[in-house]
């Protein structure tokens, strides 16, 4: 619960002078919340002093130096925050406390709303992000998000932005976006896959301008067009991760037998393949090789199957069509590639629903009660890729 420390280790320091005030955050220690602290203000000394040592805290709090942060933390409650959220906004950035709510807080909130946030998503904005209450709404807030709209051509889209990274309405664009739209520009990428980068990696496209320059030229280097998403996908994974994380899970896919030229045609496919985690890299590598028995070289050529949920997808498809493969009542018109990647909807309708009447298993199968060891699913399977081929 935020409070009004009462006694150390959570202390409240009141400087007249500097008219600042001090919240330190201590979980363990008694104090009022700001709910509770308004009640209190309105009781008469006498019983204010009883209520209080009823309930083990000094009576000691001097509650005129409340009363502005009781403003502040009244105007977020009146937008919708919650006592939750404000605590989390003040641990956060406790000078918001010292502000004055009319003139600081609130501008920058009706603005946001202006715009065309909701109250919800207001609320999850500012949470995230307290400290862009704290910067001009003149120079930051309006000029920033005015800025992005220009580039990205909605507000919805600025709002997708800002959401995957709040900084946005708060940095110095011109120093940091401008000039990389510029250089990926001047690498032939279009306007469109320029405002897909923004709104979906907008915390790589705030990196040194000539970082994105040279990750562009590699790219095109190794042959992957810059019209391509692709192509944005490929800076952001080359980008968004150290040197050493990036060859960590470059040598997990080689140690499943994957050769250099393996590895380079799954990014230029692929480049999604580098951005799941090394746990989920070697999950997925192993139960391909060593369950299904495919091989190393058909996996790179087909990158997009690491993205995909062991346990939510691949798992249940495979214990499905394992049953109906026993059963031979798989046919030759799709190969498990295929199956894997087919969606939802249309795996349910074809191969769950339309044998749970005869097949009750098959909805079992398909809700993960029931393992399976695949081997009637790998002998279809290699007779269907062998007749492809």
């Amino acid at each position: 619960m935020l409070g009004i420390v009462l006694q150390n280790p959570l202390s409240l320091r009141y400087n007249a002078g500097a008219a600042h005030l001090r919240f330190v955050l201590d979980q363990t220690a008694k104090s009022i919340s700001f709910k509770r602290l308004h009640l209190l203000q309105s009781i008469p000394p006498l019983f204010r002093s009883l209520v209080l040592s009823s309930e083990g805290a000094s009576s000691s709090i001097d509650l005129p130096a409340t009363e502005k942060p009781n403003a502040v933390v009244s105007l977020f409650y009146s937008y919708g925050f919650s006592e939750d959220q404000v605590e989390l906004i003040m641990e956060k950035n406790s000078k918001l406390l010292s502000s004055s709510p009319e003139r600081t807080i609130k501008p920058k909130l009706d603005y946001l709303l202006h715009f065309g946030y909701s109250q919800s998503e207001l609320v999850a904005l500012v949470s995230s992000d307290p400290h862009l209450l704290g910067v001009s709404l003149e120079k930051r807030i309006i000029h920033n998000l005015n800025l992005l709209k220009q580039l990205l051509g909605t507000e919805e889209l600025v709002k997708r932005a800002v959401a995957r990274f709040s900084r946005l309405s708060r940095y110095n664009l011109e120093k940091c976006i401008v000039p990389n739209v510029e250089a990926l520009r001047m690498h032939g990428v279009p306007d469109k896959r320029i405002i897909q980068a923004v709104a979906s990696f907008p915390r790589v496209m705030t990196h040194k301008p000539d970082s994105i320059s040279n990750v562009a030229m590699e790219l095109k280097e190794l042959g992957i067009d810059p019209s391509t998403r692709a192509f944005i996908v490929g800076i952001n994974a080359k980008i968004a991760m150290t040197q050493s994380v990036w060859d960590s899970k470059e040598a997990i896919y080689k140690s499943f037998g994957w050769s250099d030229e393996d590895f380079m045609s799954a990014f230029k496919r692929h480049p999604y393949c580098m951005l799941n985690s090394e746990g989920k890299i070697k999950k997925m590598m192993h139960f391909y090789v060593h369950k299904l028995g495919w091989d190393p070289a058909f996996l790179s050529k087909n990158p997009l199957l690491i993205d995909l949920s062991l346990e939510r997808r691949v798992l249940p498809r495979c214990a499905v069509l394992n049953i109906l493969a026993s059963r031979r009542l798989l046919g030759r018109e799709a190969t498990l590639l295929k199956l894997l990647l087919l969606a939802e909807r249309s795996f349910e309708a074809n191969y769950v629903v339309k044998y749970s009447k005869d097949i009750t298993v098959t909805r079992e199968a398909f809700e993960g009660m029931i393992e399976e060891d695949f081997t009637a699913l790998r002998a279809w399977d290699e007779r269907i890729r062998k007749n492809e081929n």
